[in-house]
């Protein structure tokens, strides 16, 4: 074996490592917890919000890319589930922008 190689398949990035119901009970102690933290302001909100991001991306609930082999029409429906594919749409970004303009006016 070549030195660095990896033993075994590597799995697919975007793979989910939980079954349906127990993707349904994490994500109702995170939004549990998320909320919670926010209410308490034990963290600041924006470790809070991208700690919860980082959670869903890490167990596969939000997936970072599509299967190459998927259908186009597959592949374009999956597309708006992407973790980072909220940036693709005009939206989002102008919300950010109005929240740098409030800033500055202050």
């Amino acid at each position: 074996m070549e030195s660095g190689a990896i033993a075994g398949p590597c799995p697919r990035v975007g793979t989910t490592m939980l079954d349906p119901f127990q993707q349904q009970v994490f994500l109702a102690v995170l939004i549990g917890g998320v909320f919670l933290c926010f209410l308490r302001s034990w963290l600041p909100v924006e470790l809070v919000a991208l700690s919860a991001f980082f959670a869903c991306v890490v167990t596969g609930i939000l997936p970072l890319t599509v299967d190459p082999g998927l259908a186009p029409e597959e592949r374009a429906r999956q597309m708006r589930y992407l973790a980072l594919g909220v940036f693709a749409h005009p939206a989002p970004i102008t919300v950010a922008c109005m929240f740098v303009l409030s800033a500055a006016l202050e």
